[in-house]
């Protein structure tokens, strides 16, 4: 009896920055945490959003733009691997904006990439 042999793509994206290339993993396990810290981003960014339309006080801000912070940065690294928010910090011009915009894009094109993935295998499974 012949052995048939199955070979799977890792579920992995390489992402550059700043001239570096970080390898993001888009397996199950992987989604689900990012997800959640996503979750917890957004989530705090409309709590900021409120303060901001509140007229709050200069500490509330501060607190909320660090809670912020604290946030992202955790995606960041679950994304890039611990250590990595300074660099994506300093290639994103030193401004969080635009890392949240970093943070965006990465589970952005990791849905899509695994959403593509999925159709694929149900396409060639159809055609047979």
């Amino acid at each position: 009896m012949a052995v048939i042999k199955i070979e799977l793509d890792k579920p992995v994206q390489d992402f550059e920055l700043g001239g570096k290339v970080f390898e993001v993993r888009y397996d199950d396990e992987s989604l689900k945490s990012y997800e959640k810290v996503y979750l917890k981003m957004k989530k705090s960014y409309e709590e900021y959003e409120k303060i901001n339309d509140l007229a709050a006080t200069e500490k509330q801000m501060q607190e909320a733009e660090k809670k912020m912070t604290a946030l992202v940065k955790e995606l960041i690294e679950l994304y890039f691997g611990k250590g990595s928010f300074d660099h994506v910090y300093e290639a994103s011009g030193k401004s969080i904006l635009n890392v949240q915009k970093v943070a965006a894009f990465v589970i952005k094109n990791l849905n899509e990439k695994a959403t593509r993935d999925l159709e694929d295998k149900a396409a060639n499974y159809l055609k047979k």
